[in-house]
């Protein structure tokens, strides 16, 4: 059996609530870091939530709506994101004794993870990074793990794609012709590159 129920955390006198689904049995936690949009349904990261969910993984939806003021200067908003979201999955853990804890970051969600990972590194987890920005490619470094990129992502400049090409392909993936939300022109292929993006991501968490 399924449940959800929204872990609040309240901070500078801002509640954020952060969504956890639970499974009877499960082992695992996986914590979805979506990007900007604070949306888990996006087409990769709802169908990875309902593969773990389906197999006895707990799961963590991460939202950053009402942790910061949006006249904030970026070291004190993301200062407050950290310590939000560590709360939220430090209270998470407090509910059941995971044996194993795996990271799934999109976009901005790439940033705060190794953000949480660098302020604590106690909470560092196996990562897959979905469409890293350059910024969060430099945070990624630090804490190696499954890249997925596209050659069109129109945050990356033509250098740092041909930089990552450069790279091992193991723990990389450049999908030809996708953008920042790894879809393409055709719709057919996209479908393919959704399926062969959590595919891939499934088998690396393993």
């Amino acid at each position: 059996m399924i449940s959800a129920s929204y872990v609040a955390i309240t901070k500078n006198d801002l509640t954020s609530n952060h969504i956890h689904y639970k499974t009877d049995n499960a082992t695992k936690l996986v914590v979805i870091f979506p990007g900007g949009g604070n949306s888990c349904e996006r087409p990769v990261l709802n169908f990875l939530r309902k593969y773990y969910l389906d197999h006895q993984t707990d799961v963590l939806c991460i939202s950053y709506t009402n942790i910061y003021l949006q006249d904030d200067e970026d070291e004190v908003l993301m200062k407050k994101i950290t310590s939000a979201i560590s709360e939220a999955i430090l209270k998470v853990k407090e509910f059941k004794d995971y044996e194993k804890t795996y990271y799934i970051c999109e976009s901005f969600g790439n940033i705060v993870s190794n953000a949480i990972k660098m302020d604590f590194p106690n909470m560092i987890a196996k990562s897959a990074y979905i469409s890293p920005t350059i910024e969060g490619l430099e945070y990624i470094s630090k804490y190696p793990g499954l890249i997925i990129t596209g050659t069109k992502d129109e945050y990356l400049d033509e250098p740092t794609i041909n930089e990552l090409q450069s790279r091992p392909k193991d723990n990389l993936i450049i999908i030809e012709g996708a953008g920042h939300s790894l879809m393409v022109d055709d719709v057919y292929e996209s479908i393919d590159i959704v399926k062969m993006v959590v595919k891939r991501i499934i088998d690396y968490l393993k």
